[in-house]
């Protein structure tokens, strides 16, 4: 029998062949999936830490903006200190220079207050040589001045003045010139300084001057001249204070410089009732009407006055008033007048007054009333 012939590649070493590549494929297979996944997962780590750190860089950039910024404000702030201490330090210089000036200023002023001083001393001294051996001028007087008559005259025997506010009223009109009608018109058209030298004027001012040397020293007084009007005086004789033009009637009020009076008003418009200072010259209108005797209440707080346009209707009213809170300050008005009487033409009044705390008024009534009589026979001639 005839050997068969060796084949290298026979179907076996084939069929081996490729079962040994399948393998190789299958393993490869195997092998790159799980490469792919280890890959995947470490490209993920890789990501993430890529992430962070752009995070990291985008946040370093956001501090870099704000070190950048607060650097720029740091040198301005910086500048502006620079020129803020240059401003102290020239303060600081100008100030010195103020605190030099001032010491040299104290020193001299030192120098001069003891130079005062030692000239007043020597003043005392030449004062206590001047007084020595002169009497003792004896207890200060309680009067005001002092007065200079003829002989020991008494221009107003048993008069006494006192009490804390004192006015003196002087009648100031043309028959303060003359004892008779006809010298006081005559006087009344000379020149005024022969007027000031008649004898009746300069006895009146002997008068007042005298008055004013009787009133104690710790008083207030006011002396107020008046004519058509009336005004205060200074102490040369002077006006010293406001002229109430129109005048007809006045009340004093709480302090003694205030005064409450009655005027004609301007063009005929009736008459007014209006309080003034006679020391600053405040003026001020309490109640414009025909109003006539105003009286004041003594706590100041209401004021009565008759008011009628004709006689025969003459009433009483009363008026509220909120005194000045301080010195010089005008009383106001609270309300309208109230009517107190009402005579409906069969009587009226006259002569009213207040209580001391302006509760309660008294006044006269006049009823107007008369008789008529028939006489008999001739009358006697």
């Amino acid at each position: 029998m005839a050997r068969r012939k060796f084949d290298i590649f026979s179907m076996s070493f084939l069929d081996t062949i490729c079962c040994a590549f399948g393998a190789l494929v299958l393993l490869y297979m195997i092998i790159n999936a799980s490469a792919n996944k280890r890959h995947e997962q470490s490209v993920a780590d890789v990501q993430a830490e890529v992430d962070k750190l752009e995070e990291q860089v985008l946040e370093g950039y956001a501090n870099l903006v704000v070190a950048r910024n607060s650097t720029r404000e740091t040198e301005q702030q910086k500048v502006r200190t620079e020129g803020l201490s240059d401003r102290v330090l020239e303060e600081t210089e100008r100030l010195k220079l103020q605190l030099a000036e001032a010491d040299k200023l104290a020193v001299s002023r030192r120098e001069a207050i003891e130079k005062l001083k030692a000239d007043l001393k020597e003043l005392d001294e030449s004062q206590k040589r001047l007084t020595a051996g002169t009497p003792s001028p004896g207890k200060p007087g309680n009067r005001v001045k002092g007065f200079v008559g003829t002989g020991d005259r008494q221009y107003l025997s048993g008069l006494k003045l006192g009490g804390e506010r004192i006015v003196i009223l002087v009648d100031a009109s043309a028959s303060m010139l003359d004892e008779t009608v006809v010298n006081v018109i005559r006087m009344r058209n000379m020149p005024e300084g022969r007027r000031l030298r008649s004898e009746k004027w300069r006895r009146t001012v002997s008068t007042v001057d005298w008055l004013t040397a009787q009133i104690p020293a710790k008083s207030r007084f006011q002396v107020i001249a008046f004519n058509t009007r009336a005004w205060t005086l200074a102490k040369d004789g002077k006006t010293a204070g406001p002229f109430l033009q129109g005048l007809r009637e006045t009340q004093f009020y709480l302090d003694g410089r205030t005064v409450l009076y009655v005027r004609e008003g301007k063009e005929g418009s009736g008459l007014e009732l209006r309080a003034a200072d006679l020391e600053s010259g405040a003026d001020a209108l309490l109640y414009k009407g025909w109003v006539s005797e105003p009286t004041v209440a003594p706590n100041g707080r209401r004021i009565s006055f008759l008011l009628a346009e004709s006689h025969l209707n003459l009433n009483l009213f009363t008026l509220d008033l909120v005194p000045g809170s301080r010195p010089g300050e005008l009383p106001r008005v609270v309300g309208e007048p109230r009517a107190v009487t009402e005579g409906k033409g069969r009587w009226h009044v006259h002569n009213g007054s207040l209580s001391a705390d302006g509760s309660l008024a008294a006044y006269t009534r006049d009823t107007d009333t008369a008789d008529i009589f028939a006489i008999s026979g001739a009358l006697p001639r």
